[in-house]
């Protein structure tokens, strides 16, 4: 199996990898198996110190590229619940919630030195609307949340 999927013909079956430092150590990993004529499934991995930077996101967007220039409309995933760096929309207010106190800066939002923080039901109601106005405006194709 792992020989077929490094084994790419660039259409049906597509990678790129980042590498960093002088011994070109991969960082990430991204790539594509087409399952139906014009439909993909993807994968995306990034090492955790490289995470947070831009990396995943630039290597989805060469990968979407590529798809498209072999006719692929469409990409697949399965993004796995406690994956709060990529989520996809819509989130609900229990998801919200959840994701903000994940963060490893929830300490913070929760309050400090004795002063209250912004409620978390602000934060969750702020991630909600985000959420609706990205899948009512199918043109945006990515943005990011931070508190």
């Amino acid at each position: 199996m792992a020989k077929k999927l490094v084994d790419v013909d660039y259409s049906s079956r597509y990678g790129i990898v980042a590498t960093a430092g002088s011994d070109l150590k991969i960082v990430g990993h991204a790539m594509y198996v087409k399952t139906e004529p014009r439909k993909a499934e993807l994968a995306l991995a990034v090492a955790d110190e490289y995470q947070g930077r831009g990396l995943g996101t630039i290597l989805l967007g060469q990968l979407a590229e590529a798809a498209a220039t072999a006719g692929i409309d469409v990409l697949e995933a399965v993004v796995k619940p406690k994956n709060h760096r990529m989520r996809i929309t819509p989130i609900t207010r229990g998801e919200a919630a959840r994701m903000i106190r994940s963060l490893k800066t929830f300490p913070l939002l929760d309050g400090y030195r004795g002063a209250p923080g912004p409620t978390c039901v602000r934060w969750r109601t702020c991630s909600c609307a985000v959420s609706a106005l990205v899948e009512a405006h199918q043109e945006v194709a990515e943005m990011d949340l931070n508190p």
